[in-house]
């Protein structure tokens, strides 16, 4: 299961030191102390948008989100950072067992609209499962940055550049 976290932030003073602290500690804590949290990584819409972030963590169940470790690693909780954090929401999707890693010079397309073929891409649809069910579909790929600037267009689609390599859990 693919659980994603989105949000926009609306400081833009203390946006760095957000963007380190969710990348860094943040991570860190739930890969290292919530069984079932195996992977994750974090992305920036290159367009910027009303939600430019979007955070993707393979997990291994809805049920996850309840537990105590959960709770106690920090998940649902920003700190100090929470109240300049807006337009939050979480949804996790079926349809992908593996979190696929998006290197620096790959893009991450999300798309929320009707399925459509796009030639030479390889998009998976996820189905929602769980939380705020945002859309009840989703389609994501992995594509070159060329591949990105020609979808660029195309309506109904996000690119997001990858902001941390994909950190894994410690086994």
């Amino acid at each position: 299961m693919i659980y994603m976290v989105e949000c926009s932030f609306t400081d833009p003073v203390m946006e760095d030191q957000w963007n380190a602290f969710y990348s860094g500690p943040k991570l860190t804590a739930l890969l290292g102390n919530v069984d079932g949290f195996r992977q994750s990584q974090r992305f920036r819409d290159i367009d910027g948008g009303d939600v430019p972030y979007l955070a993707a963590h393979e997990v291994v169940s809805n049920e996850l989100l309840e537990t105590q470790s959960y709770k106690n690693a920090g998940g649902g909780s920003f700190l100090h950072f929470q109240p300049y954090i807006k337009n939050w929401r979480r949804t996790i999707f079926s349809g992908l067992d593996r979190l696929p890693e998006v290197s620096p010079d790959q893009r991450l397309i999300v798309i929320d609209s009707a399925p459509k073929p796009f030639p030479g891409i390889t998009v998976h649809w996820l189905r929602s499962a769980g939380l705020g069910h945002i859309v009840p579909s989703r389609g994501v790929a992995i594509v070159s940055a060329e591949q990105a600037a020609a979808l660029k267009q195309e309506e109904g689609i996000r690119i997001l550049g990858p902001l941390n390599p994909l950190m894994r859990a410690r086994q």
